[in-house]
């Protein structure tokens, strides 16, 4: 048994999953394919066998690899931000390190409210998804990428994991246009959308969460995730946070799949899914309306 322990949770685990494999030979205690704290194949390895980075994967990154959109997104940011940063030298912000001063990421697609509104850079709403202020901004965002993206898209599909990621990037930027005239940028909306689809199935599989022991860990992480972004210094987007929170949460009631009863529902389109996107559209089109028709955002760079 010790052969099989790599962390404090495996003195549990492993002793649960043997009782119930006995108690119910023929039950499958994966929830939904959500196993947020399994290693998936790494699992099989014994470790002892296991090398350093096989255990570095397995405490912190089970799901990881290299073809996924999580893995892309992550190098087109630190691409993306390395460019912006070298186009920036003879002008760095010296209040960051590494840091990029305002109007050089505007004039890179920041978002920009006056810009949107008066010229209609619609661009400005999806752009800034991929640029970065500072070091610590890109590297906070890529660590919280990787410990949650890789174990979303291996559970929800590559195309939905693109798509919730993207529209919550948008929508966060295009709620906080509709409240706030600074320039920002950053990925932390589209990563609050998919922090928000660990939160939906959290709700929709509540029970079975609990039952397997993984709820309490599963809520832990979020909530800290939550903190710290919401917490994250007055430079931070806040509304703009809470709109890639809100669209993550709408696009997870829709694309997620869950148990009822013990009997997965493979209709993604429930009643509940269809709410949710009527939500969504109208939301969406009602703030782009609200930006367009009500607002007169003040020139900032």
């Amino acid at each position: 048994m010790a052969a099989n322990i790599r962390g404090f949770r495996d003195y549990n685990t492993e002793a649960s999953d043997h009782e119930r494999q006995r108690l119910n030979p023929g039950q499958n205690n994966n929830i939904n394919g959500f196993d947020m704290f399994s290693a998936g194949g790494i699992g099989q390895k014994q470790p002892k066998d296991e090398n350093y980075w096989n255990m570095l994967q397995y405490n912190l990154c089970p799901k990881f690899k290299v073809v996924s959109f999580t893995f892309a997104f992550t190098i087109i940011n630190l691409v993306i931000f390395l460019t912006v940063f070298c186009f920036s030298l003879n002008n760095l912000d010296n209040d960051d390190f590494m840091g990029i001063p305002a109007n050089k990421l505007s004039s890179f697609g920041a978002k920009n409210p006056y810009k949107i509104r008066n010229n209609y850079e619609v661009f400005r709403w999806v752009v800034p998804i991929f640029l970065h202020a500072n070091f610590m901004h890109i590297f906070f965002n890529s660590v919280t990428l990787f410990w949650v993206g890789f174990n979303i898209e291996h559970n929800i599909g590559a195309l939905q994991f693109f798509i919730v990621y993207m529209l919550s990037g948008i929508g966060g930027f295009i709620f906080s246009s509709c409240v706030s005239d600074s320039i920002a940028v950053g990925a932390s909306g589209a990563i609050f959308g998919i922090i928000s689809v660990m939160f939906v199935n959290l709700l929709m599989n509540w029970r079975a969460l609990y039952n397997s022991g993984a709820l309490m860990p599963t809520l832990i992480m979020i909530l800290l995730l939550v903190l710290m972004a919401f917490a994250s210094g007055d430079n931070a987007d806040t509304y703009g946070h809470f709109g890639g929170l809100l669209t993550g949460f709408l696009l997870g009631v829709i694309y997620y799949k869950y148990d009822t009863h013990g009997r997965e529902n493979t209709k993604r389109l429930s009643f509940a899914g269809w709410v949710a996107l009527f939500f969504y559209v109208g939301l969406t089109a009602g703030l782009v309306t609200v930006f367009f028709t009500v607002r007169h955002p003040s020139l900032k760079a």
